[in-house]
């Protein structure tokens, strides 16, 4: 049986032939992807889970705004639910009264911010501006 004739490697001006598997030469190849960490797939299967996308849905349906953004009245359609305080640090992960609706710029910009407060032990206290957002009973 005839094989396949060699194909050109997909990257511009590259004079090698594709492998048999792929569309470029082994020079241009992508690494294979590491698999996500134990911490990062047992973090993914939370956020599976039945019971959060049902309170995730909840949250989202009751205050579909971020709630940073209407502090500076701007209304802005929340994307993300997040944990106010994290989950690690909290003890229901299903509490509505620990998560908050978010836009994906706030979310984004309050996980980078955050881990400072987390990293000198002042995530509960006045320092954590993002405490306010947990209702007082």
């Amino acid at each position: 049986m005839p094989s396949k004739p060699p194909r050109a490697c997909s990257q511009i001006r590259c004079p090698n032939y594709a492998t048999d598997s792929g569309s470029y030469c082994t020079e241009h190849r992508a690494p294979p992807r590491p698999k996500p960490s134990l911490a990062k797939r047992t973090s993914d299967s939370f956020y599976n889970k039945s019971r959060w996308r049902n309170v995730r849905r909840r949250v989202l349906m009751t205050e579909p705004l971020c709630r940073i953004c209407m502090e500076s009245h701007r209304a802005t359609e929340a994307k993300v639910v997040d944990h106010i305080l994290r989950r690690s640090h909290q003890g229901d992960e299903f509490d509505p009264s620990n998560l908050m609706p978010l836009c994906i710029s706030c979310h984004n910009f309050k996980t980078k911010n955050e881990q400072k407060y987390y990293d000198d032990g002042t995530y509960l206290t006045d320092k954590n501006p993002y405490l306010r957002f947990i209702p007082q009973s």
